[in-house]
């Protein structure tokens, strides 16, 4: 798969770790949540990650939650993006996978017994793979295939919730650090044909002999 991202906006050196560990992540079907500090490149990266690093056989999209954003309008957003593959199973055109963005996801208000209900919904679709059609008679379940979830959230505080480990167990979480002045940014280009694991492993080779010649 070659990375065709030409430079990692936010010059923090790990990022190119963290973007790696994405890739890998998605590619085998995991969920991926990134959480971190503002102004550490979370969305600028995650987003230019899924616009042109990935195959062409992942479709994504990107919702951003708010104080005010309701699980009804989270459900109606993502079932307008799926289409029916046979009776109560959906997901995107055959041979495609569709990965979710969602920016701020610890944003959404709680309701009166501490749930916040937007991500009630995805902790559904991790449990069940799927939900229920709330417009419909009788609630039928849809069942989802070949859907990823990706988000990123800031510290709680300010209108951000922590976030309950019934849904965080489901993630595989990468974190991000403060931005460090003192970490170089002389490797942010990646080589012609180069993936971003390949950076990786010339950064992680380039560090153990710098450690190898400090001996």
């Amino acid at each position: 798969m070659k990375h065709v991202i030409k430079e990692l906006v936010s010059g923090n050196r790990p990022v190119v770790e963290e973007t790696a560990q994405s890739i890998s992540q998605i590619i085998n079907n995991k969920p991926v949540l990134t959480p971190g500090p503002t102004g550490t490149g979370k969305t600028i990266n995650i987003t230019e990650l899924l616009s042109k690093g990935m195959e062409k056989c992942y479709q994504w999209f990107g919702i951003t939650f708010s104080a005010q954003t309701s699980e009804n309008q989270t459900q109606d957003a993502l079932d307008t993006k799926l289409e029916k593959r046979r009776a109560k199973l959906y997901g995107p055109q055959i041979g495609t996978k569709f990965v979710v963005f969602v920016d701020d996801l610890n944003m959404p208000k709680k309701e009166v017994y501490g749930a916040q209900p937007p991500l009630e919904l995805f902790r559904q679709y991790m449990d069940h793979q799927g939900w229920y059609e709330y417009n419909r008679e009788g609630k039928p379940f849809r069942r989802l295939i070949d859907v990823i979830f990706v988000a990123a959230m800031g510290p709680p505080g300010g209108g951000r919730s922590v976030v309950t480990q019934r849904l965080q167990r489901h993630f595989n979480i990468l974190t991000y650090s403060e931005m460090d002045s003192e970490t170089p940014v002389s490797y942010t280009h990646l080589r012609a044909h180069e993936t971003v694991l390949d950076l990786v492993c010339r950064l992680l080779l380039e560090k153990k002999k710098k450690k190898k010649k400090k001996k």
